[in-house]
């Protein structure tokens, strides 16, 4: 029989680190009268490259299972070492491919200021870096850790996203106080993992070693479609439409990424769970009923909170609306519209933690969709937002149909 699985607990304390995320942006969106939308697009452009990279986490959580379900210590201690050391040399060199590019294309285009693509750069180093330490911790499920983890990068970059932007560097403060935060968490996340880098199991049970290559890139390509879906409307926006309504949307966005993130931990909580269950040949679905059921709770009851207080003094200043106004009435939408995207997510984890890879029949081409929607709904936010909530309907159906026909998954849960 399964172990009492502590889902929501563990997924409890891994949501709380998350205020800090939150507050850096409205420190700034308040606190940057024009011009958001360029920081905006600076963390969304960041997401789209870290999405794909969190297959390093999947990968990562996946092999640390198995090492813990098979009581490897000895073999675990190889895996994290090893990893560490090819990943930041990973991590340099896409940096500094990415700041050769930016040079080459600066004025053109990349951005006209310096700044921007030098501490982007820096920053690409350890968002190579930074998926493989939650998926080190994760895959231990030392919540605790990867809670403090989290918290560390979170309150690093408030604090210094501040202290840069009073000493005058506005929207290039905020840009530096995410680089700090990303080289603060570096370090503690290492201190982590030199605490805890036992494989110790209750019951060990013999495993195969898992697929390398072919898991890694199948999960590069799920969470490539993921990120376009999550991260490619804002940066869009910014091409697509004139700078005063990409600022409004960039403000609206920022409540609505807390929609699309609210089941992370939850996801988090719950894929090296999947993974130890499927390993030891226990049912792993109900599993997925209850994170997808409690993911699907908290945004119904969130979004329905959100109508009402969306109007209040506190709502204004999580928007910045004094500053982009209209944003609330645009964030009310689309926090709606974009529920279902946060709930493929789920789903799209569910079958990566099994290494079962028949969603992306569905997955990629809803990504591909999603561009054409935006473009072709071009014509304003409203229309795209609207597109984005029928289509995501559309995608977590498709999505639940694909995993209700996976005969392993039935023929597993029966």
């Amino acid at each position: 029989m399964p172990k009492k699985d502590r889902l929501l607990w563990d997924a409890v304390i891994l949501t709380l680190p998350q205020i800090f995320n939150l507050l850096f942006k409205v420190f700034m969106v308040n606190y940057l009268k024009v011009d958001y939308s360029r920081l905006g697009s600076f963390i969304a452009m960041l997401g789209i490259v870290a999405t794909p990279l969190s297959a390093l986490t999947a990968w990562a959580s996946h092999r640390s299972s198995h090492y813990v379900v098979g009581g490897d210590a000895p073999g675990m201690r190889r895996f994290t070492a090893s990893s560490l050391r090819v990943f930041t040399l990973v991590g340099i060199a896409a940096g500094a491919v990415v700041l050769a590019l930016g040079l080459a294309l600066r004025g053109v285009a990349a951005p006209a200021d310096p700044a921007v693509t030098e501490i982007f750069a820096a920053c690409v180093i350890f968002v190579v870096l930074s998926p493989l330490f939650n998926g080190l911790l994760q895959g231990r499920q030392r919540y605790g850790w990867m809670a403090l983890y989290w918290l560390v990068f979170g309150a690093s970059k408030l604090l210094f996203g501040m202290i840069f932007f009073y000493a005058g560097l506005a929207v290039v403060g905020g840009l530096l106080g995410i680089l700090s935060a990303y080289i603060i968490g570096a370090a503690f996340a290492l201190f982590a993992l030199t605490r805890f880098n036992k494989a110790a199991t209750a019951q060990p049970v013999a495993v195969q070693k898992p697929p390398e290559i072919s898991y890694l890139v199948l999960s590069a390509v799920a969470l490539s479609a993921i990120s376009i879906m999550f991260f490619s409307d804002e940066v869009m926006v910014r091409v697509l439409l004139a700078k005063a309504q990409a600022d409004v949307f960039s403000s609206a966005k920022n409540v609505g990424l807390i929609f699309i993130y609210a089941p992370v931990p939850f996801i988090a909580s719950m894929f090296p769970k999947v993974t130890e269950r499927h390993l030891r040949g226990e049912s792993t679905v109900p599993l997925l009923w209850k994170c997808l059921g409690l993911a699907a709770g908290v945004c119904v009851v969130a979004v329905a909170g959100w109508q009402v207080a969306s109007s209040t003094p506190a709502a204004r200043l999580l928007m910045g609306e004094s500053n982009y106004g209209g944003a609330g009435a645009l964030s009310r939408s689309y926090c709606l519209a974009v529920i279902p995207y946060a709930l493929v997510n789920v789903l799209a984890q569910f079958s990566i933690a099994r290494g079962r890879w028949r969603f992306l029949a569905a997955l990629v081409p809803a990504a591909i969709i999603h561009l054409v929607l935006v473009y072709a709904f071009r014509a304003s936010i409203m229309s795209i937002i609207t597109a984005i909530g029928v289509f995501g309907t559309v995608a977590v159906a498709s999505m639940l149909v694909v995993q209700l026909t996976d005969k392993r998954v039935v023929q597993h849960n029966a």
